[in-house]
């Protein structure tokens, strides 16, 4: 059975198995609140993304000569900004949503210091932008508190130019949807069928 040791549920399945769908982003936060975030921080950016960042950056390109504008990027369940902040040394703008401000908080501390001082896990040697951190063209970190399964997190997030966002990058937040006839996120539609 899946999430479970010896039969039993783990202990994140257990908090949010019988709690109503309505107060999973409640639950999430008072995990956090309660730091028990080690369940899923790794300490730096998902592997997967420094995979494709840093691997394969022609998919994920700067926008051609000529552009105004830096890509734009959403992170969903961005936790402490770990993907929000590599994404932004790779250019984009990035906007990092979480339900919990003690994660926003965490976030915006950890931007600030790695924006100014990148760690190598950032740069690879396939990268383009390896030769220096400080050569790249940097994009924006922008983090507020919102649920992602709502609708206000659109407008907290709005910009002047109403831009839509060219990634929306998610490395945990897909891992606690429940897939049903009814759907969970409201903006999602049928995608999961």
């Amino acid at each position: 059975m899946a999430g479970t040791t010896s039969g039993q549920p783990t202990y994140l399945v257990s908090l949010f198995k019988d709690r109503p769908k309505e107060e999973h982003a409640s639950g999430w936060s008072s995990l956090w609140d309660s730091d028990k975030s080690h369940f899923w921080d790794r300490g730096k950016p998902s592997p997967a993304l420094q995979d494709l960042l840093n691997l394969y950056p022609d998919v994920v390109s700067e926008l051609p000569r000529g552009s105004e504008r830096r890509r734009k990027a959403l992170v969903p369940g961005c936790g402490k900004g770990y993907d929000v902040v590599m994404l932004a040394l790779h250019g984009y703008d990035t906007y990092g949503l979480d339900v919990s401000g003690k994660a926003v908080e965490a976030a915006r501390e950890y931007a600030a210091n790695e924006l100014r001082d990148p760690s190598a896990y950032n740069f690879k040697e396939a990268s383009p932008y390896t030769h220096s951190p400080e050569g790249a063209t940097r994009g924006t970190a922008t983090f507020s508190v919102g649920n992602f399964f709502e609708r206000e997190w659109e407008s907290l997030l709005a910009t002047e130019d109403e831009q839509k966002f060219d990634l929306i990058y998610d490395y945990t937040v897909g891992c606690i949807l429940v897939c049903s006839s009814t759907g969970y996120a409201p903006g999602l539609g049928s995608s999961h069928e």
